[in-house]
């Protein structure tokens, strides 16, 4: 009886011996530092957070991927001997994406505002191609810009300020003219139908650094 009793427990003892051994063998299969996948909490690029702040913004101001596009395209190319002499608040811009041609993709406006980019008479914009190439650079031209309904060319025609008038800036099918200055004013106001572009009170738009 004495001897069944000691096979008993050093069966038992064996047995647990060997259930430890495995799970110290599952816990050294698994990489230091890995987390289990249930444990983990999902991400989004869209927190709350980041769509309240944006919330006060026009939705076609805000692109926050495209952002490092242009930034790279305003830093490598079309600033890239200027931008050593840049001050950081020349650094700054605003963009408004619109398709104007109705090809289904956007167009990219790109705001400048500093006193480098801006004189007397207005500040420098550049118009992009979706895929950020350059269709215009407008100068001395003062924003807002009102984007119409009406369509020449296959492109939205454009009104902006110069002086006490108004300029309608159409494109000819390439490009719209580059200095309002030389385009002759127009007898009448943009109406309440215009898309309204960089107006702080009823456009506002985000601002970028680059």
């Amino acid at each position: 009886m004495k001897k069944l009793l000691v096979l008993l427990v050093f069966a038992q003892f064996a047995f647990s011996c060997k259930d430890t051994s495995k799970s110290n063998e599952k816990a050294s299969e698994e990489p230091a530092g890995s987390v289990n996948e249930t444990s983990q909490e999902p991400t989004s690029k869209n927190t709350p957070e980041t769509d309240s702040a944006n919330a006060h913004y026009m939705p076609f101001t805000v692109n926050d991927a495209l952002v490092k596009n242009i930034a790279d395209f305003l830093k490598n190319d079309y600033l890239k001997s200027d931008y050593d002499i840049l001050m950081d608040n020349d650094k700054k811009f605003q963009l408004a994406e619109i398709d104007l041609n109705s090809d289904g993709k956007n167009e990219v406006f790109v705001n400048f505002f500093s006193s480098y980019f801006c004189g007397t008479g207005g500040c420098t914009l550049l118009l992009l191609s979706n895929d950020l190439k350059p269709i215009t650079k407008f100068t001395v031209t003062r924003t807002p810009l009102y984007i119409q309904k009406e369509v020449e060319n296959g492109w939205n025609t454009i009104l902006v300020r110069f002086g006490d008038k108004f300029v309608k800036l159409v494109n000819n099918g390439k490009t719209y003219p580059n200095n309002p200055s030389v385009v002759k004013p127009v007898d009448y106001a943009p109406s309440g139908h215009d898309l309204l572009l960089f107006d702080d009170n009823y456009s506002p738009s985000k601002t970028y650094t680059f």
